[in-house]
């Protein structure tokens, strides 16, 4: 659905930023930030509000997958809610199209969760 877009970073210890460029109040936003100093930082914007199984399990599991499945990426670790760290060599654009695939296929499962809440 939403496709990588590089944005300005927020802050001067950025050296990239990337959103995924989906329609307002989509469940499929995300965004990932490369420090200045390595590393990247992923941010899935449903995974802040999915709290309920087997919906948040299966979420977790999958943004894992997708974001190890990405040439470069040498460790995924999930830091909060909504944050994942993810070490090595990846692109911000393919970080977000391999994370959006992910979420893509989840979107009709996020969209009745929310409706339901």
């Amino acid at each position: 659905m939403g496709q990588p877009k590089q944005i300005k970073p927020f802050d001067a210890s950025s050296a990239e930023e990337w959103v995924r460029d989906v329609p307002y109040n989509s469940p499929g936003g995300a965004g990932a930030t490369k420090s200045k100093a390595g590393g990247w930082t992923v941010v899935v914007d449903a995974a802040e509000l999915v709290r309920e199984e087997p919906l948040e399990s299966e979420m977790r599991a999958r943004v894992r997958e997708a974001l190890l499945t990405v040439a470069g990426v040498t460790s995924v670790t999930e830091e909060d809610r909504e944050v994942w760290r993810v070490e090595g060599t990846p692109t911000g654009h393919d970080l977000l199209t391999a994370l959006g695939a992910a979420l893509d296929k989840l979107e009709d499962k996020f969209r009745a969760y929310m409706d339901a809440t």
